[in-house]
């Protein structure tokens, strides 16, 4: 359903999926959300709400109306749906934080474009992490990204001073030694004492220590999956 209020207004080739639903399909290493992160461009997300602004307002509404949606927000810089039995879809505009990465990878039944780990580990750090918005499967994926692809993984560490990781180092110690660091969610870890020890690991790696994980279940394209890892939304 959200790909195809999408689809009534942008084209798919205009903007790509990325989120940890990405990650989560590509190494397997814990089960996604059924939130899908969609990225564009921001001149074209721009140009296109300020012609149709109108549209999207009334189409957002009917769907409201009908009780298959239960939150929108859209502004010239980005677009959040809630389905009411379906989970959230958003869609956001900016430039990328990386390197422009190409990548051929598209969620099998949809045909969109994936964006590149490097990018999605960079907005993680960047709009999360950085913003005070963390939690502990942010940190998770970081340390999974460090065996899985630890290309993608100094690519977006990179995106941050060496002041600003040495900050979140000193916030992860400080918050271990005073134990008040939540352990949160994260469903279906590949392996459960690798979630226990979440943080820990994760002040290592920002302290660019290295750090010893059991075999990660091999990695799979998305296009060779079977399902579509929640775009039925």
């Amino acid at each position: 359903m959200g790909v195809s209020f999408l689809d009534r207004f942008w084209d798919r080739a205009q903007y790509e999926v990325g989120g940890e639903t990405v990650l989560a399909a590509r190494w397997h290493h814990r089960l996604h959300s059924s939130d899908v992160d969609c990225f564009m461009d921001e001149n074209t997300f721009r140009s296109t709400y300020e012609r149709k602004r109108g549209l999207i307002t009334e189409a957002l509404r009917e769907l409201e109306t009908s009780g298959r949606l239960i939150v929108r927000h859209h502004s010239s810089r980005m677009l959040i749906i809630e389905f009411a039995d379906l989970g959230e879809m958003s869609l956001v505009s900016g430039s990328n934080l990386t390197p422009t990465q190409v990548t051929s990878e598209c969620e099998a039944s949809a045909g969109i474009r994936l964006e590149s780990t490097a990018e999605i580990l960079a907005k993680k750090l960047a709009f999360r992490v950085l913003e005070g918005r963390r939690k502990q499967r942010d940190f998770f994926d970081l340390i999974v990204a460090s065996r899985c692809d630890p290309l993608a993984f100094q690519t977006a560490m990179n995106v941050l001073a060496e002041a600003e990781r040495d900050e979140i180092a000193e916030i992860l110690r400080v918050q271990l030694e005073c134990a008040t660091l939540e352990m949160g969610e994260i469903k279906e870890p590949y392996h459960p004492r690798v979630a226990e020890k979440t943080w820990e690991l994760a002040a290592n790696l920002f302290e660019g220590k290295g750090i010893d994980l059991p075999p990660i279940p091999e990695r799979s394209s998305v296009r060779e999956r079977d399902d579509d890892f929640g775009l039925e939304l």
